[in-house]
């Protein structure tokens, strides 16, 4: 059965932090025309599976060749697995072949490399674990890290392991979860939101603090914060950009601010959101290097919902030009 994801896209484009944009008087380097190009005119999501991107909008998705150039329709099929709280109902669409892409209802978490799944069952906190076998019908979900009543989940890259938000029997704090069982105490943080799955955690708190295992924390008091899978983190703190990496923090003035999380490239080392900058929609994109403000958008209310490679996807959610665009930052 077909169900339209609106939600989904509320959820990608509109969770993080909503405030009003504040012009900043300083400069920013602003390219003439860089290239874009219309994919599809109705907007889209970024959703990255086993290597494959994929865009997704309200009642169908479309595979992403591998070199960005052309975009093959597939087929969702929906899922709706009973949450064992009672609380509501994980409505999971995945392909043909078992392989989730998004979820509805309670949080859903696809594995970025392997068929597995995890779902976080809002009424209870627990977390559990599904394979395209299991959601099918012929089994529950499977019941993981039971002792720990979770609030966010980040999947490693690998698949093989993920990090947990949560409180346990060791505290609150951060855990990390084997697909094959077991779970690690990590460290003590209160309040974690985004984390990033690697060997030494990084997490970003609702207090606007960001957190590094073995390293300390970094109490930025930061807004509209995103945090990359490589571990680099956006937020913004009094009208500017706050560029986090591996400690070394960097301050840069942008000429608006985020109504939408950043979306951060699949390296991780640039991240792009629009901004509304007097009566205009610009794409700021954000790096280490410095802020770049695109003028190219097209009328209407749009959000960046992902990157394909280097190029950022924009989503014209209404006006005269509604549909997905490829800017080429």
């Amino acid at each position: 059965m077909r169900r339209p994801v609106t939600s989904l896209l509320l959820l990608l484009f509109l969770v993080a932090s909503l405030y009003v944009a504040r012009p900043v008087r300083a400069p920013v380097s602003s390219p003439a025309s860089p290239p874009v190009t219309r994919g599809l005119p109705a907007p889209t999501a970024v959703v990255t599976r086993a290597g494959a991107s994929y865009l997704v909008a309200e009642r169908q998705a479309w595979q992403v060749s591998h070199a960005g150039a052309g975009l093959r329709p597939v087929t969702l099929q929906w899922i709706d697995i009973p949450e064992p709280s009672g609380a509501g109902i994980w409505q999971v669409a995945g392909l043909t072949d078992g392989q989730a892409l998004f979820g509805l209802g309670g949080p859903v978490y696809p594995s970025p490399a392997r068929p597995d799944t995890l779902l976080l069952d809002p009424g209870s906190q627990q977390l559990y674990e599904v394979t395209p076998k299991t959601a099918g019908g012929s089994a529950p979900p499977v019941a993981v890290a039971p002792a720990v009543r979770v609030s966010a989940v980040r999947w490693a890259p690998s698949g093989r392991w993920a990090v947990l938000a949560g409180a346990g029997p060791d505290g609150v704090g951060v855990y990390q979860w084997f697909s094959r069982g077991g779970i690690v105490w990590l460290g003590a943080v209160a309040g974690a939101t985004q984390l990033a799955a690697l060997p030494d955690p990084v997490v970003a708190t609702d207090a606007g603090a960001i957190w590094w295992r073995g390293h300390g924390s970094y109490d930025l008091h930061l807004a509209s914060v995103a945090v990359s899978a490589a571990g680099t983190v956006l937020g913004f703190s009094a009208g500017q950009a706050v560029w986090w990496s591996a400690g070394h923090v960097q301050h840069l003035p942008v000429p608006g601010l985020p109504l939408a999380a950043p979306r951060f490239s699949p390296s991780g080392q640039s991240a792009a959101y629009v901004a509304q900058v007097g009566r205009t929609s610009e794409l700021i994109v954000v790096s280490g290097r410095g802020v770049v403000a695109l003028r190219v958008l097209p009328e209407g209310s749009a959000v960046a919902s992902g990157w394909i490679g280097r190029r950022v996807v924009v989503a014209v959610l209404s006006g005269p030009h509604i549909g997905t665009y490829f800017v080429n930052p």
